[in-house]
Order: structure tokens, then C-alpha cells, then sequence
């Protein structure tokens, strides 16, 4: 694709601008900045509904009592145990048991306190999430206390 052919469609424009190499008029690529183009929307997009739904059903399985809160913030912030393992310090194998409502309900509060600093919640927060809310993608939050 030539430089002059690289999409500037302002109306598909997500998080700023990006990035994608384009052809000069002498036959080099060149890093160009494109405002918005229908297939990296639309790629976001189909991303944001698989996370969304991941979440959905991580919220309904701590509803159900079959998973503790740690499963949802875990879905929210796209997390496996392995990930988190090595952002809060904890052996993959207790994060796994934490994921037990029965197992939760035992944690010490300064586990607690350690889970709830990283996902950037109050502890009240992380032990009883506001599971019945839409959550945005991305960086973005709702309005005050949005996770």
C-alpha cells in the first residue's frame, strides 16, 4: 500500500492514532500514522466482545457461588494464574485454591489487601465486586470508582 492509500477514516477512530508502514514514492516503507481504518476497528472491536463476554461469564460463575471474586477481576483485567502469579507475588498453585469460595473466605487480609492494591480496588470492593454493572475496556472507566 502507498503512503497516499493508508485509510484516515476519523470516524472509525478508537484510542489515537496508529501506526503502519506504507510505500514512498521511491519504493521504501515509511512508518505512517493512520487516524482510524475500518479493519483495525473492527479487530478491536471482536476483541473487546470476547473479553466482555469472558467477563460476563467470570461474574456469573461468582454469583453462582461456583468461583471466588478473584476469578472476575482476574477476567476483567485479562489475567491467567500464571500472569498474576508474577505481578502479586503468589505461587500460581494458592491462586488457584483462592479462585475457591471456601478458600477465599479463610484469606488472611493482608492477602486480600495485596489483590485488591493491584487490581486497584478498595478491598470492600475486591471482596464484594459489583458484579451487575458494565465494565469498559482499555483503560477507560466509568464514571467514579469504576474498576
Amino acid at each position: 500500500m502507498k503512503i497516499k492509500d493508508v485509510e484516515q477514516d476519523p470516524k472509525t477512530h478508537l484510542l489515537g492514532p496508529r501506526l503502519t508502514f506504507a510505500l514512498d514514492d521511491e519504493g521504501k516503507y515509511q512508518i505512517v500514522e493512520s487516524v482510524g481504518n475500518s479493519l483495525g476497528t473492527l479487530s478491536v472491536k471482536m476483541m473487546q466482545h470476547h473479553i466482555n463476554d469472558e467477563v460476563e461469564a467470570a461474574a456469573e460463575r461468582v454469583r453462582s457461588g461456583k468461583e471466588s471474586p478473584l476469578a472476575f477481576f482476574m477476567a476483567l483485567h485479562i489475567m491467567d494464574r500464571g500472569l498474576l502469579s508474577q505481578y502479586v507475588g503468589i505461587a500460581g498453585w494458592r491462586i488457584k485454591r483462592h479462585l475457591k469460595p471456601s478458600v477465599f473466605g479463610k484469606l488472611k487480609t493482608d492477602v486480600l489487601q495485596r489483590y485488591a492494591d493491584f487490581f486497584g480496588v478498595t478491598l470492600e470492593e475486591f471482596i464484594n465486586p459489583r458484579l451487575d454493572r458494565k465494565y469498559l475496556l482499555l483503560g477507560m472507566k466509568d464514571n467514579e470508582n469504576g474498576y
